[in-house]
Order: C-alpha cells, then structure tokens, then sequence
C-alpha cells in the first residue's frame, strides 16, 4: 500500500473510531431505525453504513477492501452492497460487545 494512502486509511480509521465511541455512550435508541429496504438480513448500502457509522461515503468505500469487511461485502450490479447481519456482527466487535 502507498504511504499516502495508508495515512489516509489512519485517518479514515480514527473517525471511524470515534464514532463508535460516541455510539457507545449515546443512548440506546427506542426503537430500530427505519432502514430503506426493511429486510432484517437485507443489504445496506454504502450510504446507509456511513450513516450508521457517522462517516463519508468514501470512508466506507475504502474500509470495504479490508480483510474483515470481505465476509459481509458484495458486488451487486455495479454497487457494493454489505450484508446487514455481517456488518452489524463486525460493529458489535468493534464496540466490544
């Protein structure tokens, strides 16, 4: 990996870090947020993980072609798509849960 972009993916990393920070001490919501497609198991969007995530679109772009974003990251015509099972299973590990 360049050394530009690795400094980028730090810093992308560090948001993503302090989101989940922030996530982990705000309160806990009173009911689950109203998702786009409804499906349980569904896909989310890039879109739809940055909001969860509180970071850029591009953010979550680059953190898909991590090892660990593999399991839970598709192509699907043209667009990543990302399992909301995996992705939920990979947030929960991040925050410790």
């Amino acid at each position: 990996m360049p050394r530009e972009e690795a400094a980028r993916v730090l810093v992308d990393l560090a948001r993503v870090e302090r989101a989940l920070e922030l996530r982990a001490l705000s309160p806990a919501p009173t009911s689950p947020p109203a998702e786009s497609n409804g499906a349980a198991d569904g896909l989310l969007s890039a879109g739809e993980v940055a909001r969860r995530l509180d970071v850029a679109t591009r953010t979550v772009y680059d953190l898909s072609r991590r090892a660990d974003w593999k399991g839970f990251t598709l192509k699907v015509g043209g667009s990543k798509r990302y399992q909301r099972r995996g992705f939920e299973r990979w947030l929960a590990r991040q925050m410790g849960s």
